[in-house]
Protein backbone atom coordinates (compact mmCIF):
# COMPACT_ATOMS: atom_id res chain seq x y z
CA UNK A 1 0.00 0.00 0.00
CA UNK A 2 0.96 3.41 -0.37
CA UNK A 3 1.55 5.35 2.95
CA UNK A 4 1.73 9.03 3.07
CA UNK A 5 1.91 11.28 6.15
CA UNK A 6 -0.04 13.95 7.37
CA UNK A 7 2.58 16.05 8.33
CA UNK A 8 6.81 16.57 7.39
CA UNK A 9 7.18 16.12 11.72
CA UNK A 10 5.51 12.66 11.46
CA UNK A 11 7.04 11.78 8.39
CA UNK A 12 10.40 12.44 9.44
CA UNK A 13 9.74 10.51 12.76
CA UNK A 14 9.00 7.35 10.96
CA UNK A 15 11.55 7.62 8.51
CA UNK A 16 14.03 7.04 10.95
CA UNK A 17 13.95 4.03 13.81
CA UNK A 18 16.58 6.14 16.40
CA UNK A 19 13.32 8.81 16.42
CA UNK A 20 10.89 6.01 16.22
CA UNK A 21 12.69 4.98 19.66
CA UNK A 22 13.25 7.92 21.14
CA UNK A 23 9.41 9.31 20.46
CA UNK A 24 7.65 6.38 21.80
CA UNK A 25 10.44 4.33 24.08
CA UNK A 26 11.66 0.76 22.67
CA UNK A 27 8.86 -1.50 23.08
CA UNK A 28 6.23 0.74 21.62
CA UNK A 29 8.98 1.84 18.65
CA UNK A 30 9.60 -1.39 17.79
CA UNK A 31 5.48 -2.04 17.01
CA UNK A 32 5.08 1.29 15.74
CA UNK A 33 7.89 -0.05 12.83
CA UNK A 34 6.32 -3.25 12.60
CA UNK A 35 2.61 -1.79 11.88
CA UNK A 36 4.51 1.00 9.88
CA UNK A 37 5.41 -2.04 7.67
CA UNK A 38 2.45 -4.31 7.31
CA UNK A 39 0.86 -1.09 6.38
CA UNK A 40 3.46 -1.25 3.27
CA UNK A 41 3.64 -4.53 2.28
CA UNK A 42 -1.20 -4.69 2.44
CA UNK A 43 -2.15 -4.52 -0.78
CA UNK A 44 -5.05 -2.77 0.87
CA UNK A 45 -7.12 -2.24 3.69
CA UNK A 46 -9.35 -4.93 3.63
CA UNK A 47 -6.55 -7.28 3.82
CA UNK A 48 -5.83 -5.31 7.85
CA UNK A 49 -9.38 -6.41 8.56
CA UNK A 50 -8.52 -9.91 8.57
CA UNK A 51 -5.97 -9.56 11.29
CA UNK A 52 -7.42 -9.61 14.42
CA UNK A 53 -4.48 -8.48 16.57
CA UNK A 54 -4.53 -5.23 14.81
CA UNK A 55 -8.30 -4.28 16.01
CA UNK A 56 -9.24 -3.01 12.98
CA UNK A 57 -11.41 -0.40 13.58
CA UNK A 58 -13.27 2.99 11.63
CA UNK A 59 -13.47 5.73 14.52
CA UNK A 60 -16.50 8.12 14.73
CA UNK A 61 -17.91 11.38 15.78
CA UNK A 62 -14.99 14.23 15.12
CA UNK A 63 -12.83 11.43 13.89
CA UNK A 64 -15.16 10.06 11.96
CA UNK A 65 -14.14 8.71 8.52
CA UNK A 66 -10.52 7.68 9.48
CA UNK A 67 -9.31 4.40 11.08
CA UNK A 68 -7.04 3.07 13.44
CA UNK A 69 -5.33 -0.13 14.44
CA UNK A 70 -3.88 -0.94 17.85
CA UNK A 71 -0.02 -0.14 18.03
CA UNK A 72 1.12 -1.32 21.47
CA UNK A 73 -1.42 -0.77 25.09
CA UNK A 74 -3.62 1.97 24.23
CA UNK A 75 -1.20 3.13 21.07
CA UNK A 76 -2.73 3.61 18.10
CA UNK A 77 -2.07 4.54 14.12
CA UNK A 78 -4.99 6.16 12.90
CA UNK A 79 -5.19 6.81 9.03
CA UNK A 80 -7.25 7.89 6.59
CA UNK A 81 -8.22 6.88 2.58
CA UNK A 82 -6.09 9.17 0.16
CA UNK A 83 -8.25 8.36 -2.74
CA UNK A 84 -10.02 11.56 -4.46
CA UNK A 85 -13.33 10.24 -4.29
CA UNK A 86 -12.32 7.40 -2.15
CA UNK A 87 -14.02 4.16 -3.52
CA UNK A 88 -17.37 3.45 -2.36
CA UNK A 89 -19.86 0.12 -2.35
CA UNK A 90 -23.18 0.40 -3.32
CA UNK A 91 -23.94 1.31 0.15
CA UNK A 92 -21.86 4.47 0.23
CA UNK A 93 -19.16 2.77 2.60
CA UNK A 94 -15.48 2.60 1.71
CA UNK A 95 -14.68 -0.43 -0.10
CA UNK A 96 -11.83 -1.04 1.62
CA UNK A 97 -10.33 -3.67 -1.00
CA UNK A 98 -9.96 -0.78 -2.78
CA UNK A 99 -8.44 1.66 -1.02
CA UNK A 100 -4.89 1.01 -2.24
CA UNK A 101 -3.30 4.90 -0.45
CA UNK A 102 -3.56 6.07 3.20
CA UNK A 103 -2.01 9.04 5.02
CA UNK A 104 -1.17 8.71 8.39
CA UNK A 105 -2.51 11.18 10.80
CA UNK A 106 -1.15 10.11 13.71
CA UNK A 107 -0.19 8.06 15.90
CA UNK A 108 -0.78 8.07 19.71
CA UNK A 109 -3.36 7.55 22.30
CA UNK A 110 -6.81 9.44 22.15
CA UNK A 111 -8.39 7.64 24.98
CA UNK A 112 -6.67 8.14 28.10
CA UNK A 113 -3.56 9.74 29.52
CA UNK A 114 -1.95 11.46 26.17
CA UNK A 115 1.17 9.54 25.53
CA UNK A 116 3.47 11.19 22.96
CA UNK A 117 0.17 12.18 19.98
CA UNK A 118 2.55 13.22 16.59
CA UNK A 119 -0.01 14.48 14.48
Amino acid sequence: MDVSFKTRKLERILAKKEKILTTWGHQAGLKVMQRLKELEAAPNLFCLTKRKSLHFHLLKGDRSGTYAINVWRGLRMVFEPNHNPPPRLEDGSIDLSRVTCITILEVGNYHGKQKKNTN
